[in-house]
């Protein structure tokens, strides 16, 4: 009761109550009010962040296929199948969603396993270093001028503390008909990599982004 009460009253004070010389009494009224400030702050700061991610998630979905291929609404179901059978997460069969043509089984593939780790690891990506350097040679160097740049990040820095919950990978490990033919993917010491082209207005879209497990 005395910490809660001690950081009620700071809280307070910081939106502006003082309670310091209040009588008991009223002193649990004004703290009641900084609490309820303080979760009206708190609900409104989440509303901000949820409009934010839907809409840059929206953004990114019409760049490239990254979250089509790689955000959670492609199930853990959805990445055997790409790997065992070449199924495309985009169309929901072997043909494939950016080139029309036969969809190849990767050997491995890989999720965010939500929104908002994919949002976050693509704000991440872009304003490191090595995003800049990448961007600045494609557009200017050149040696360079390909229109399409790759950023490689590790995946500890884009996700911090939550990556093994932001995560889900699949790999192949013998042939397709073996007993065991996948194994979960380990991203201890895995990597973010993000590739981008140059629009026509000069700005670089998502073209895709992945995590990397450490066995791949």
């Amino acid at each position: 009761m005395t910490l809660g009460a001690t950081a009620l009253t700071t809280v307070a004070s910081r939106l502006g109550i003082g309670v310091a010389r209040l009588r008991p009494r009223d002193t649990i009224v004004a703290l009641r009010t900084a609490a309820a400030r303080y979760d009206g702050m708190l609900s409104m700061r989440r509303a901000s962040v949820a409009t934010y991610v839907s809409r840059r998630f929206a953004d990114l979905s019409t760049q490239g296929h990254g979250p089509q291929r790689h955000e959670g609404a492609v199930t853990r179901a959805m990445l055997e199948a790409r790997v065992l059978r070449g199924i495309d997460p985009m169309t929901g069969t072997r043909v494939d969603g950016e080139t029309g043509g036969r969809h190849r089984a990767p050997r491995a593939a890989s999720r965010f396993t939500s929104p908002e780790a994919f949002v976050a690891a693509e704000n991440y990506v872009r304003s490191t270093p090595e995003y800049r350097a990448a961007r600045d040679a494609a557009l200017f160097d050149p040696a360079y001028q390909r229109g399409a740049f790759e950023v490689v990040v590790r995946i500890e820095d884009a996700l911090g503390l939550n990556l093994l919950t932001s995560v889900e990978g699949v790999m192949r490990i013998g042939h397709r008909s073996g007993p065991v033919p996948l194994a979960a993917m380990d991203f201890d010491g895995g990597l973010v990599i993000a590739r981008f082209r140059i629009a026509a207005d000069g700005e670089p879209q998502l073209v895709t982004m992945l995590p990397v497990g450490r066995r791949e």
